[in-house]
């Protein structure tokens, strides 16, 4: 195995699990694209130790993530692995991330959450901003000093909607 990265798609069958699966192919392609090659794993694969060997695990998309998953997640933290979650994040993973009274939130207003505008001193290479148009997102806030938010929600009339991307020391 070659790949420092693993991309994690939820498995099992429904809508949601679906969803995760083909939005782990694009963020695949994606990666492939721009020189970062990646290895494809299930929750599955996951709860039996797969992430062994990877620096980086990148979930985008877990709609229900079982204990043995996270269980296995937070080995894989402790043993040194860096994790990125996208839109969904069990509670004792969030807590992992350094953050705090994660919510879900659903669009109030048109446009409410347009774009991700990034903090480009926070760290080199982020773009400005990123249009996204959600519909709704899942609220948080840093934990703690050691949590530090890179982007922030803003609406298309400019107005901040609270922090959409941190990082800390686990990812």
């Amino acid at each position: 195995r070659s790949e420092d990265v693993a991309l994690v798609a939820a498995s099992g069958s429904g809508g949601e699990n679906r969803t995760a699966s083909e939005t782990a192919g694009r963020v695949a392609d994606f990666l492939a694209e721009v020189g970062v090659p990646v290895s494809v794993l299930t929750d599955q694969d996951v709860a039996a130790g797969a992430l062994t060997g990877h620096k980086m695990a990148i979930f985008v998309y877990s709609p229900a993530m079982d204990e043995a998953t996270a269980s296995a997640v937070e080995e894989y933290v402790r043993a040194g692995g860096k994790i990125m979650f996208c839109y969904s994040i069990p509670p004792r993973i969030a807590t992992l991330l350094g953050m705090a009274d994660v919510a879900y939130k659903g669009h109030t207003t048109e446009g409410q959450f347009a774009r991700i505008v990034f903090d480009q001193k926070a760290l080199p290479g982020l773009p400005a901003a990123i249009l996204q148009d959600s519909w709704n997102i899942q609220s948080f806030r840093p934990a703690d000093a050691s949590t530090k938010v890179l982007g922030d929600w803003q609406a298309a009339d400019g107005a901040s909607s609270g922090p959409a991307v941190c990082v800390n020391q686990n990812g």
